[in-house]
């Protein structure tokens, strides 16, 4: 449900959508694609709640990997920009039913190169403090 975040923000975001519509989660059919576009795999990597002692978490931690794809490294790091901007630009609302109290960038990884694809990727991860009613 959270994932929903990441997509509709990146979708409705000027920087990011004017270079790619493409944003799937958890998987990417590298090989199979033949437009040389730009795109973008989103997944859930952890999710941390924060515990009290008088009683259900109402606050969860949801870690984000985003992988970001592209044949032209410099479109690549042009995205990696564009989402990094677009995400720190979100600002704490409800989407999808999902109130979202904040997100925050964590870190980015180093560009790789995948020879069978032939594309270039480079990860980037964004924590979103997710408001819950226990």
């Amino acid at each position: 449900m959270t994932g929903g975040i990441v997509l509709r923000t990146l979708m409705l975001a000027g920087d990011t959508a004017a270079i790619t519509q493409v944003i799937v989660p958890y998987h990417a059919d590298q090989t199979a694609d033949t437009t040389g576009l730009a795109y973008i795999k989103y997944m859930n990597e952890s999710i941390q709640p924060h515990d009290t002692k008088s009683g259900a978490s109402t606050i969860d931690e949801e870690v984000y990997n985003l992988v970001l794809f592209s044949q032209n490294p410099d479109t690549l790091l042009s995205l990696a920009k564009a989402v990094r901007a677009d995400l720190d630009r979100a600002t704490p609302q409800t989407l999808n039913s999902v109130a979202f109290d904040g997100l925050q960038y964590l870190d980015t990884n180093d560009m790789g190169f995948d020879v069978k694809t032939e594309r270039y990727d480079v990860e980037l991860r964004f924590k979103i403090r997710v408001k819950r009613t226990p």
